[in-house]
C-alpha cells in the first residue's frame, strides 16, 4: 500500500478540474460529511443529495436549516432554507440531470444496483463502500471502468446519519483507492482537498481481505465481547448497575463498536463473508490457544502468548508510524 498527499495532476501537468456539481446518493454520515466538506471548499458548487430514508431526508434538511440560521445566510422560514450549505436539495430518487461526479455512499448491494443509473448521469462515479470486489465487478460488467473510481474512506463515528456528519471527518484520515482506475486522476485531488491521506491498494481482493482483518472481523470481535459481558451479568446474577460502574477504559475501547447501527453491518459482513469467515477462524484459534494455556495452568505458555501478541502490536505500530514508501 502506498500513502501520499497532495493533488494529482492531469496529463501535461495541468491541475485536475474541480467538480462543480456533485450527486451524492446516500445522505448518511459519509455522504453528508462529504457534502459539508466540499461545500466548505466550494460554496458555489451544486450538491444534490439522494436518500430513500425519510428520516435521513428530514435530518439533512434540518441540518441545512440549522446551519443557515446560525450563519445568517437564510432564515428558517425561507423556502430555500433546506437547499444550501449542506445540499442544494435532498431527493428520494436520482434526478434526471447531469453531474460532474456521482458519489455512491450506500451499502454495497445498493451501490451495485445504482451504479448504472448514476453512471448515466455523472461524468465520473466513485463509491465509498467498505467492500470493493462486488462494486468493481459491477463496474466491469457495465463497461464503465474508465469513469469509475473505487474508493473507501477510513473515517467514521459511533453515531450514524446526517446529524453525525461534520466537514472535517476526513481530515488526516486514510482514504483508500484501488490501483489502476483512470478516473482516480479526477477524484484523488478532490479527496486530498478535503484533507484525506490517499492510500493506494493494489487490488479489490487485497482490500477486502485487509478489511476483514482490520475492520470487519474487529467489529465482530467487539460485538462478541459485548455479548459475552451481557451473558456474564445473567450467569452471575449480577447487579448490572454495579457492573457498569466497574468498567474501565479497556472495556470501553474494546466494546465501542457495539454502538454501531446494525443495518450497515449486515450488508457489509455478508458482502465480505468469505474473508470475514477466514479471519474469524484466526481469532478463534488465538482464543483456543489462550484457553488451552489457562486450562493447563501453564504460565510459560501463557507468557509466550502474551509476549507474541505484544510483539505483533509493536510490529504493527512500527509500520503505522512509517507509512511513507
Amino acid at each position: 500500500m502506498l500513502e501520499r498527499q497532495g493533488n494529482r495532476m492531469e496529463t501535461g501537468g495541468r491541475p485536475a478540474r474541480w467538480p462543480v456539481s456533485l450527486l451524492i446518493v446516500g445522505c448518511g454520515l459519509i455522504g453528508a460529511s462529504l457534502a459539508m466538506a466540499w461545500r466548505q471548499l466550494h460554496p458555489d458548487a451544486r450538491i444534490v443529495g439522494v436518500d430513500t430514508n425519510a428520516q435521513h431526508q428530514e435530518q439533512a434538511r434540518e441540518l441545512a436549516c440549522s446551519a443557515a440560521g446560525r450563519e445568517g445566510h437564510l432564515a428558517r422560514e425561507t423556502t430555500g432554507c433546506a437547499t444550501r450549505l449542506v445540499f442544494d436539495d435532498v431527493l428520494p430518487s436520482v434526478p434526471n440531470e447531469s453531474f460532474d461526479v456521482g458519489v455512491l455512499a450506500v451499502p454495497v448491494e445498493a451501490a451495485c444496483r445504482l451504479l448504472a443509473t448514476v453512471g448515466e448521469r455523472a461524468e465520473c462515479v466513485m463509491d465509498v463502500c467498505s467492500v470493493k470486489e462486488p462494486v468493481v465487478e459491477a463496474a466491469q460488467r457495465l463497461g464503465i471502468t474508465e469513469r469509475f473510481a473505487p474508493t473507501h474512506p477510513m473515517a467514521g463515528a459511533a453515531s450514524s446519519g446526517p446529524t453525525a456528519a461534520r466537514p472535517d471527518l476526513f481530515d488526516g484520515e486514510a482514504w483508500l483507492v484501488m490501483r489502476g482506475w483512470p478516473a482516480l486522476a479526477r477524484i484523488e485531488p478532490m479527496l486530498a482537498a478535503m484533507g484525506a491521506n490517499i492510500v493506494e491498494v493494489p487490488s479489490a481482493v487485497e482490500h477486502d481481505r485487509a478489511m476483514a482483518a482490520v475492520s470487519h472481523g474487529v467489529h465482530l470481535a467487539s460485538l462478541a465481547v459485548m455479548a459475552a459481558y451481557g451473558q456474564a451479568v445473567v450467569d452471575n446474577g449480577a447487579n448490572p448497575r454495579l457492573w457498569s460502574r466497574l468498567t474501565g477504559p479497556g472495556f470501553r475501547d474494546v466494546t465501542r463498536l457495539a454502538a454501531s447501527p446494525p443495518t450497515f453491518w449486515v450488508s457489509t459482513l455478508l458482502s465480505n463473508r468469505t474473508a470475514v469467515l477466514a479471519h474469524l477462524e484466526r481469532i478463534s484459534e488465538a482464543l483456543r490457544e489462550f484457553t488451552a494455556a489457562l486450562t493447563d495452568a501453564d504460565p510459560e505458555r501463557l507468557t509466550g502468548l502474551l509476549k507474541s501478541a505484544q510483539a505483533q502490536h509493536e510490529h504493527w505500530h512500527h509500520w503505522r508510524r512509517n507509512t511513507q514508501e
